[in-house]
């Protein structure tokens, strides 16, 4: 790579990449404020909590960010495999939960590509696949997932994953809807 850097594109899900030189120094850019930021991070990310969610499943996207926010975590939502690479990049977040296939450049590639670079490989990832996916993921072995789940695994689980991931996850338990007793009867 040359002094002025490189671009280099995916042959198969055709995302552009930006190599920096070897004198130049990674600085991510500071990310717009959206919707989804919560408002006392100023519309920053918090780096201690942010984690990428890697989908475009609609529905299981939804789910996974409103767990994350119960748990006290700031998700980033991205609907494509070469989106989540830049989310990683710019962003350093604490864990990325990738979807195996997601579109674009798949979450088999997103780990690869996360597990051979070295700024990156500190980075967890829990890949959630299909169990037809299982051979794809256990070849990938080397350079997989910190954590590989199926999509039909317990989600409670998915609190635990994080925390051990040193994340500051607080446990919540749904609360129980108030019962209605009757009055007792008078003797």
């Amino acid at each position: 790579v040359g002094a002025g850097g490189a671009r280099l594109r995916c042959a198969k899900c055709s995302t552009v990449f930006r190599i920096g030189g070897p004198a130049e120094k990674f600085s991510p850019p500071v990310p717009e404020p959206t919707q989804e930021d919560p408002p006392e991070s100023g519309g920053q990310p918090d780096s201690e909590r942010l984690v990428v969610v890697a989908t475009d499943r609609q529905a299981t996207a939804d789910e996974l960010v409103g767990m994350l926010k119960a748990w006290g975590l700031q998700p980033l939502h991205v609907a494509d495999g070469g989106e989540a690479m830049l989310a990683i990049q710019r962003h350093a977040p604490r864990a990325v939960i990738l979807d195996a296939r997601v579109r674009g450049m798949n979450g088999l590639q997103v780990c690869e590509v996360v597990q051979r670079n070295e700024s990156l490989r500190a980075t967890p990832i829990v890949l959630v696949a299909a169990p037809a996916d299982s051979r794809a993921v256990a070849a990938l072995e080397p350079f997989g997932a910190d954590v590989n789940r199926g999509w039909g695994d317990d989600p409670g689980d998915l609190l635990e994953i994080l925390g051990g991931f040193g994340l500051p996850v607080k446990a919540t338990t749904p609360s129980a809807p108030p019962v209605e007793t009757a009055p007792a009867p008078a003797p």
